[in-house]
């Protein structure tokens, strides 16, 4: 059996390669640091590279939802109020019976923007979010 240190490393490893593989696709550079039993990731985009909108929307349409999750995670860090960003993961929590989750973001998008705007699915998202007709 591995010493604790060896099993340790190979996990840091693993965990790197996960993000790393992750946000391949968004250009940029990531960051994996390990700190106080938390592992802390950072994502910095460069002007070069495709924008992680794109990137994004490429794997929601494919059905990537794994491959997405942590891109419109990362997103949110970045710009908590981005509107989009919000309704995509709280569309995909949703689909995944996350629905606290997915409440929540989505009552968040429709308090930016009320008239859904941006929020694709209108009135059917503002009753998930608790607001509108048989919503709250």
């Amino acid at each position: 059996m591995p010493e604790p240190s060896q099993r340790r490393e190979a996990f840091r490893a693993a965990v790197t390669s996960y993000f790393k593989d992750a946000y391949r696709e968004a250009g940029g550079r990531v960051d994996v640091g390990f700190a106080d039993g938390a592992i802390e990731v950072a994502w910095d985009p460069q002007a070069d590279q495709l924008p992680a909108s794109a990137t994004i929307a490429r794997h929601l349409e494919a059905g990537r939802y794994d491959e997405a999750i942590p891109l419109l995670i990362t997103r949110l860090q970045l710009e908590p109020d981005h509107v989009e960003s919000l309704y995509n993961l709280g569309m995909v929590y949703s689909d995944r019976m996350r629905l606290k989750e997915a409440r929540e973001l989505l009552g968040r998008a429709v308090a930016l923007d009320p008239r859904g705007c941006q929020c694709p699915g209108g009135a059917g998202d503002r009753r998930l979010a608790g607001q509108g007709p048989g919503g709250g």
